[in-house]
């Protein structure tokens, strides 16, 4: 994440649990150099997902505090941590055991804390990693600070409302704080919580966007599966920005977003129309996410990139790229200018993309934007494909979920096998696998050729590139 980020480059990882929410609850005491050390508890189990990277196997897991197997303990390494008010304190932060991963050393995590009457929504923490034999994936959500210590942390004078920075040895964390009452509204059937300081654009952009998107998805892809969705939104009027940036993420239960920049009380149209593409993207994993789930950024072994261990990501990220991009044509959410401008865009970035390397190496060399773009333009071939046998993209996921064993793992194999299906599916196979494993000399003629297969021609005589014939405004 960044400043300026497109849409939810986000590390958290998906939930596999179906039981509660982790309440973790925090007692912070000063000890005797006058910092700040935190015993961390829980009264729930943690639900998470191990990975074993010797056989390629995982599966769902339930977690005691005191199981060896996952340990949240004690911060007492001195971690020292500078506010930007100069305040120091230890580090509020969680060990996990065991934990590895080559590629995400800390992951950040979303939550909304609350103190008794006051409620606090804070922008992001992160927990850090450790080396082991297995990799979790803990979902915590929910993070709760033990009535009357809250005080004492931040001091009364510091209960103000705006942005944060903790810095320590290993990193700078950004975030956002709002004290006091923070309201839920509803809106056909969906929670939000909203920053009371963000302009009124903002708070009912977000509700209408993700209603507008969700409406689309249900009609294409049927209920969601998973669960109720609670949507948070913090927002940083920083005058001092140059810029907008719009984050945003998932976790199993819930959506955020962090809006920041200069000149957000009277946006320009295009910031606007990017807000509502994010929202929709992050409504979009409502249906792509939960309703079968696929394991995140694993480990694939960079000397044979056809033996895939995890290589839902494309789908995952890029799939949700398109579903948003088709949701915004068919039901005019953006201007088409700005629609169009975004399928450049992913087009002109895939191409390169594809000289870095195949698809399913990018998590191992850190590209994780490379699964946006050129999962968006896979999802053009798909549509592409089978639009001559009254099939679309989103039936395509439907068919692969259905697939799916008993661990609901999707995947580019069972996505093939469902793409077979359509009159085309074969030429598009060809071309998305050599996406994924293979290496492509010139992507951009790769494309064209690509596409030509599939009876479409990529025309670029005019500002944006487009479709001939063109298969989605239909």
């Amino acid at each position: 994440m960044g400043a300026c980020a497109k849409n939810d480059r986000h590390l958290v990882p998906q939930d596999l649990g179906s039981g509660p929410s982790i309440q973790v609850y925090a007692s912070i005491t000063p000890d005797n150099d006058g910092l700040w050390s935190v015993d961390i508890t829980t009264s729930e189990l943690v639900h998470g997902l191990i990975f074993d990277r010797n056989t390629g196997d995982h599966r769902q897991k339930s977690w005691a505090l005191d199981d060896s197997a996952f340990i949240l303990e004690r911060i007492d390494q001195k971690d020292i941590v500078k506010r930007q008010d100069g305040a120091v304190f230890n580090n509020l932060s969680a060990k996990i055991t065991p934990y590895r991963d080559p590629i995400i050393k800390e992951y950040t995590l979303f939550g909304a804390f609350t103190n008794g009457a006051d409620r606090v929504y804070a922008g992001q923490f992160r927990l850090s990693a450790v080396d082991a034999d297995f990799f979790i994936m803990p979902t915590a959500q929910n993070l709760i600070f033990n009535p009357g210590n809250f005080d004492s942390f931040f001091g009364d004078n510091e209960r103000r409302n705006g942005p944060y920075s903790l810095t320590s040895k290993s990193h700078q964390s950004d975030g956002y704080v709002i004290y006091g009452d923070v309201p839920v509204t509803e809106l056909a059937g969906a929670k939000f919580m909203i920053d009371p300081g963000a302009p009124e654009w903002i708070a009912t952009g977000v509700q209408n966007f993700m209603k507008s998107g969700s409406d689309y998805f249900e009609q294409m892809l049927g209920p969601a599966t998973g669960p109720d969705i609670l949507t948070l939104i913090s927002f940083d009027p920083d005058e001092t920005s140059s810029g907008v940036s719009i984050e945003g993420g998932v976790l199993a239960d819930q959506v955020h977003f962090h809006i920041s920049g200069s000149g957000l009380a009277n946006p320009d149209p295009d910031v606007v129309n990017h807000f509502g593409w994010v929202a929709i993207h992050e409504a979009a994993h409502t249906w792509n996410a939960f309703g079968a789930y696929s394991p995140e950024y694993f480990f694939i072994d960079p000397n044979e990139p056809e033996n895939v261990i995890a290589d839902a990501q494309w789908l995952h990220e890029g799939g949700a790229e398109y579903l948003t991009y088709k949701a915004v044509i068919r039901r005019s959410l953006t201007s088409a200018e700005y629609a169009d401008s975004r399928l450049t865009e992913f087009y002109d970035e895939c191409v390169s993309a594809l000289k870095r390397g195949p698809l399913n190496l990018a998590a191992n060399e850190n590209r994780f934007e490379d699964y946006y773009s050129c999962g968006m333009i896979i999802g053009l071939m798909t549509d592409a494909a089978c639009r001559y046998s009254e099939i679309e993209y989103e039936d395509i996921w439907l068919r692969m979920l259905a697939k799916t064993g008993e661990d609901n793992r999707y995947g580019q194999e069972l996505y093939f096998d469902a793409l077979d299906e359509c009159a085309m599916g074969a030429d598009a196979n060809r071309a998305i696998r050599q996406m994924a494993t293979g290496s492509i000399e010139d992507p951009r003629i790769f494309l064209e050729n690509a596409f030509d297969q599939l009876h479409v021609t990529i025309r670029t005589d005019r500002d944006y590139i487009s479709f001939d014939p063109d298969f989605i405004r239909k």
